[in-house]
């Protein structure tokens, strides 16, 4: 491309769209056009908004200019290193314009998908854990109607942070009580399946507390309080 060439290039713009809309294009003496992060999607054009242009010849198509715009299809499957334009009136002889792509990351945009759609998943499920009488009530629902198993995995967590499993089941249904427990914290994980296939896994806390103990350590503190507020203010001091 000569001198000449490329200022009737530079009288317009190139820009680079999708079904998605506008993508990423670097323009000089030659073109990148970089592929959207979905790489599913198609309806690739190239458009050179340019009064001097006529025509545009891309895998031995050519594209006709139309109220001074030429939509080139292209096609990453089918990438070619050059389009061919040509100028209005003999303004200047036909030239070539070198294209080269950038092609999306497909691993990286499939775990993206996948971490979405569990993410989504896991919304869905609502998972809830509530403490009774000595036992946990954990209820969820089945993200969708594929759901063919559901498993519930109970934790208990110690004061160091190590968990011990107390309960691995499969289950039925989207309720279960679970007794027999000591007083303590737990982690309480629900799987989903379909298939063979997880699904979803989210995870909720629960707290089994023996509630006697815990009314006295209250009425202990409250004693100290009071104690702290007869000492402050030379009152009397108040017996619970």
């Amino acid at each position: 491309m000569d001198r000449y060439q490329l200022n009737l290039l530079n009288r317009g713009t190139i820009t680079f769209k999708s079904e998605n809309g506008e993508e990423k294009i670097e323009v000089s003496e030659k073109l990148v056009v970089y592929q959207n992060e979905n790489y599913k999607i198609g309806g690739y054009q190239i458009v050179f908004s340019n009064p001097s242009i006529e025509a545009i010849t891309y895998l031995s198509k050519k594209f006709i200019s139309k109220d001074n715009v030429v939509a080139v299809d292209y096609d990453f499957a089918k990438a070619e290193s050059e389009l061919i334009i040509s100028f209005k009136n003999g303004l200047a002889d036909d030239c070539s314009m070198a294209i080269s792509a950038v092609l999306a990351d497909k691993g990286a945009f499939d775990t993206k998908v996948e971490r979405q759609n569990r993410a989504e998943l896991a919304a869905g499920a609502a998972l809830t854990v509530s403490a009774g009488p000595a036992l946990l009530n954990v209820s969820w629902k089945k993200t969708n109607s594929s759901v063919d198993r559901c498993v519930i995995k109970v934790q208990f967590k110690v004061e160091s942070g190590v968990e011990y499993l107390v309960l691995n089941k499969e289950v039925e249904g989207e309720f279960l009580s679970i007794t027999g427990l000591a007083y303590g914290r737990y982690s309480v994980t629900l799987e989903e399946y379909a298939g063979g296939k997880l699904l979803a896994s989210v995870e909720a806390s629960g707290h089994l507390s023996n509630s006697t103990e815990e009314f006295r350590k209250e009425m202990e503190e409250i004693k100290e309080i009071l104690k702290g507020v007869r000492r402050a203010a030379g009152g009397h001091y108040v017996t619970i």
